[in-house]
């Protein structure tokens, strides 16, 4: 998951740097976006697991559910 999104952020900042397109930054910010936060969600997992061991499940079902809930009510 990460190789494919910093290869591609890569390219982007790549790309803005000799264009100085700045829809190239905003898409390389966006795949380092993607890359910082699912480290921070894997350290977050391993802490929450560590503490509240197979009920860390029921964190990570919440998260899922408030996402999808965010996505399927979002207005257009």
């Amino acid at each position: 998951m990460c190789t494919g999104n910093l290869r591609s952020a890569s390219e982007n900042l790549w790309a803005y740097c000799r264009a100085k397109n700045p829809a190239d930054l905003q898409n390389s910010l966006r795949y380092y976006g993607v890359i910082v936060f699912f480290v921070l969600g894997a350290i977050l997992g391993a802490a929450l697991t560590r503490a509240l061991q197979v009920y860390a499940i029921f964190f990570a079902c919440a998260v899922l559910v408030l996402v999808f809930a965010l996505l399927a009510f979002e207005k257009h």
